[in-house]
């Protein structure tokens, strides 16, 4: 069973227009919530985004497939993110907070699949803008990675 939902977990990068319910991102941090943390340090929060205007917002501020000369259009952009960020003054040296990111996302990405959605894992994202549309204190938060998700 778990080889299996690997074998479906990837990255997506086109989405249709099913629309993702604010219950279903709260399973998505749950499953994340049940990851490791190092130190049990919890130092990640998550801002959860399904509304179509800020989902159209989010989309002109991230970068995708940066390896091929393809991007998605806003038609096939997601309907919902997860910001993962992590507190300002976490404890944990950059390495450890980025294996706890890691673990975190990984766990969103298949918690997506297990209910037949997809996702992709942004790096590259205007981390001066997002911040600001979904309105994260930058005075105590860091965004990290942003998860894209759709059907």
């Amino acid at each position: 069973m778990l080889d299996e939902l690997l074998l479906k977990t990837r990255s997506y990068r086109t989405f249709d227009s099913t629309e993702i319910d604010f219950d279903t991102l709260e399973q998505m941090i749950n499953a994340a919530r049940l990851g490791g943390s190092a130190r049990n340090s919890q130092t990640l929060r998550y801002t959860l985004v399904n509304s179509t205007s800020l989902c159209h917002k989010i989309f002109p501020h991230t970068a995708w497939a940066g390896a091929i000369p393809w991007s998605p259009t806003l038609e096939e952009g997601p309907k919902a993110y997860i910001l993962i960020s992590s507190l300002k003054d976490s404890p944990l040296p950059p390495v450890t907070l980025g294996m706890d990111i890691g673990i975190a996302s990984q766990n969103i990405l298949l918690k997506a699949t297990e209910l037949n959605l997809g996702g992709c894992l942004i790096g590259s994202f205007n981390k001066m803008e997002i911040p600001q549309i979904v309105d994260l204190d930058t005075e105590k938060y860091v965004p990290q990675i942003l998860v894209a998700l759709g059907k």
